[in-house]
């Protein structure tokens, strides 16, 4: 099973985003299985406390585990579904578009509230199908939660050269996921570096 950095939903109604490393299964559960054979061997008769600490952990590995083979690793083929909410788009301005950013426009002509967070991804054209740009270093980013009320757009500059680098000549899309509080989806807008 190919794992990666995943982003994954956290709360009920929370649409804030969390990445969080992905392992292999296997790997995963050997891991788990010397660290509670560890704690047994090294305090003896495991207390009361202790039994549910290593139980809270081993459902915490567990729900990674079922997170891990939800996406395609990065540098593959993305093939998720994306800009099917109605009403409402992704444009980045073209007179904004760097090697190492862009300034985009998320404009909600839907008649529902949505809200979103500063995560993103790139992604590269290549012979028309689109596949995950890899990041040279871990993509950090703030978990704010903002929001565009109904009939109403706003305009985000986004720098990625701390993660990506300023990227190669070629034909790109940022994706931003939304939520509209009762489902979320993926927005693109494509642009080109020269």
């Amino acid at each position: 099973m190919n794992c990666q950095r995943k982003t994954i939903r956290i709360g009920l109604n929370d649409i804030q985003r969390v990445s969080v490393p992905c392992y292999r299964a296997d790997t995963l559960y050997k891991f788990i299985e010397i660290s509670v054979k560890l704690s047994v061997k090294r305090f003896g008769i495991v207390e009361k406390m202790k039994r549910y600490k290593i139980t809270a952990a081993i459902l915490l590995a567990g729900c990674l585990m079922a997170l891990c083979g939800c996406q395609a690793k990065v540098g593959e083929e993305f093939t998720e579904e994306v800009d099917t909410l109605e009403g409402v788009s992704l444009t980045v301005d073209a007179g904004q578009v760097t090697s190492s950013g862009i300034t985009y426009t998320i404009d909600n002509q839907s008649e529902k509230d949505l809200s979103y967070g500063r995560d993103y991804s790139l992604q590269k054209e290549k012979d028309g199908k689109w596949y995950r740009v890899e990041p040279k270093s871990a993509v950090a980013v703030t978990m704010e939660l903002l929001w565009i009320p109904a009939g109403d757009a706003q305009a985000e500059a986004l720098e990625w050269e701390d993660a990506y680098g300023k990227l190669p000549a070629g034909k790109y899309r940022v994706v931003k996921s939304v939520s509209d509080y009762e489902s979320g989806y993926y927005l693109t807008g494509e642009f080109n570096v020269d």
